[in-house]
C-alpha cells in the first residue's frame, strides 16, 4: 500500500469519514494541510468545499450554506472563529458540523474547551508533520483533563522522546519527539543529506520538543531551535508563553531568546495587548509567582501584532531579527555594577 493511501485510510478511520461527508478546506494549497483537505474528499468520493482564503465570515458561511460535516483548522483560525461567534448575538446554525480538528500549532486549553462548547461537535486536536502525517490525536474520549496534551500516538505510530544522542528519555523528561510510522515520507527531493539526518536511527526526527506522561499522552514544549539556554539551564518558550497568555490584557505573546553578555541568552517577552496600556508590573508579578527564576523574562516589549505566516503560526525568526542586539539585562547589570 502506498504511503499516500495509508495516510488517507488513517485519517478516514480516525475521524469516521465516508462518502456522505462534506469536507471544508480553508488552508493554502501550498501547505500539506490544504493539499490533504483537498485530496481527502476526492479519495472518499465525498463533497469538497474549497475557500480561496480564510476569513471567519467565509468559513462560517461555508459551514452553514454547504452543510460542512468535517474540517481540520489551524489553531489561530479557530481562535478567530471563536471571537467571530461571540460577536454574533443571534448565534449561528452550525449543526451540520460533526467533527472539527485543530492542527498545526498548539491550541490553548481554554480555547479547546470553548471549541467544544461553541461548535457542539466532536472536537479533536492532532499533532503531526508534513513528512509523516498525523502522529497523535486528542479526542472526545480523552476528557478535558488532558487539555494540555496533544493526545496519544495513533495505533500505527511508534513514538519516542530522545536526547541529543538519540537515546530514549524516561517519562516526564523533555527531549526531541521522534516517531516511526507507516505514513512516513520516503525522502526529501534531491536532498539525500537532509533525508539521512531526519531519518537517523530509523525514526523521523521532528525537531519538536516534548514529553510523555505515564499514560502515554504527548505534551509539546516548543521547537528545538527555539530553546533558550539561560546560564546553562534550558528554558522552553511555551512554558513562559502559557503564563503570559493568561495575564489580563494580553491578547498575544511570544517568547524568544536574545544574546546576553551575562547569561549567554536572556528571555525576552514580546506582547500584544487587547487595547489600552498593558500593566507590565502586574505581568512581572504573575511570572514571578508561576515561573522559576531562570524562566523569568528579563525584558518586555509591546508591539502592535505578532508576525504570522499564512497558517497563522508566529514567525519567531522575524522577531529574532527585529530584536537582534537587544540588551535585555542592561538594567540588572547596572544594579549589580556588572
Amino acid at each position: 500500500m502506498a504511503v499516500s493511501e495509508r495516510a488517507f485510510s488513517g485519517a478516514r478511520d480516525l475521524y469516521g469519514l465516508d462518502r456522505d461527508d462534506v469536507i471544508l478546506c480553508a488552508s493554502p494549497m501550498h501547505h500539506s494541510l490544504g493539499l490533504r483537505l483537498a485530496l481527502l474528499p476526492l479519495l472518499l468520493g465525498a463533497t469538497s468545499v474549497i475557500l480561496p482564503r480564510f476569513t471567519p465570515r467565509q468559513w462560517l458561511g461555508a459551514v452553514r450554506e454547504a452543510g460542512v460535516t468535517f474540517t481540520i483548522a489551524v489553531s489561530s483560525h479557530l481562535e478567530r472563529l471563536l471571537g467571530a461567534v461571540a460577536r454574533e448575538p443571534r448565534g449561528l446554525d452550525l449543526d451540520s458540523l460533526r467533527t472539527l480538528v485543530s492542527s498545526s500549532a498548539l491550541l490553548k486549553p481554554a480555547a479547546k474547551r470553548a471549541c467544544r462548547e461553541v461548535f457542539g461537535c466532536r472536537f479533536h486536536e492532532c499533532y503531526g508533520t508534513s513528512e509523516v502525517g498525523i502522529v497523535s490525536d486528542l479526542g472526545p474520549a480523552d476528557g478535558d483533563h488532558r487539555d494540555g496534551s496533544v493526545g496519544r500516538a495513533l495505533p500505527y505510530v511508534e513514538l519516542r522522546i530522545v536526547d541529543g544522542a538519540g537515546a530514549a528519555l524516561p517519562t516526564g523528561q523533555v527531549g526531541e519527539i521522534v516517531c516511526r510510522t507507516k505514513t512516513a515520507f520516503s525522502r526529501y527531493l534531491d536532498n539525500p543529506r537532509a533525508t539521512a539526518e531526519s531519518l537517523a536511527g530509523g525514526y523521523f526526527h521532528t525537531g519538536d520538543l516534548g514529553y510523555l506522561d505515564d499514560a502515554g499522552y504527548l505534551y509539546l514544549s516548543g521547537r528545538r531551535h527555539e530553546l533558550i539556554i539561560v546560564g546553562g539551564i534550558n528554558v522552553y518558550p511555551q512554558d513562559v508563553e502559557a503564563v503570559l497568555g493568561d495575564c489580563p490584557g494580553v491578547r498575544e505573546c511570544a517568547v524568544i531568546g536574545v544574546e546576553d553578555p551575562y547569561f549567554g541568552e536572556a528571555v525576552l517577552a514580546v506582547l500584544v495587548g487587547e487595547g489600552g496600556v498593558l500593566d507590565i508590573h502586574a505581568i512581572r508579578r504573575a511570572c514571578a509567582a508561576e515561573l522559576a527564576d531562570y524562566q523569568q523574562p528579563m525584558a518586555y516589549e509591546v508591539i502592535d501584532a505578532l508576525p504570522r505566516n499564512e497558517l497563522g503560526k508566529v514567525m519567531k525568526p522575524r522577531l529574532r531579527e527585529r530584536f537582534a542586539g537587544y540588551d535585555a539585562t542592561a538594567p540588572l547589570r547596572r544594579l549589580m555594577d556588572y
